[in-house]
């Protein structure tokens, strides 16, 4: 496969994941990397380098006229349509877990490059450090 990096972030995490998926973005993009992002956040354009494009999804978890089968057929198909058109090599899903969408464009393309970057979450403390 190619050489394009496709990152997906999850809304689950709020604009954590978004963010995550900024910073990679921008290290990608200095080394002179093609990136596309895919998000579930409507908030995802206003982190983004106008330089790379965004595509959004609703929250697959929102109360959208989609059921969960349609929503990953959805997904699926977004992900097949970048990949063929960008010439992916990578895809690096950030979130809890990848939707079913994303793991079936991994199966169509099992020589595309995965990463699932999950969050690490640590205990909240009063106390300082």
């Amino acid at each position: 496969m190619g050489d394009a990096i496709l990152l997906f972030s999850a809304s689950e995490d709020g604009m954590a994941s978004i963010e995550r998926c900024e910073a990679l973005s921008n290290d990608y993009a200095k080394k002179g990397i093609h990136v596309i992002q895919i998000s579930t956040s409507i908030h995802a354009h206003r982190l983004t380098d106008d330089d790379v494009p965004v595509f959004t999804l609703p929250d697959p978890k929102s109360k959208t006229n989609l059921n969960t089968k349609e929503w990953n057929e959805t997904c699926l198909d977004l992900i097949v349509s970048i990949v063929e058109s960008n010439n992916v090599g990578t895809i690096i899903f950030d979130g809890p877990y990848p939707y079913r969408g994303v793991l079936n464009a991994l199966e169509i393309y099992p020589s595309i490059h995965s990463v699932w970057r999950r969050p690490a979450y640590s205990p909240a403390t009063n106390t300082e450090q």
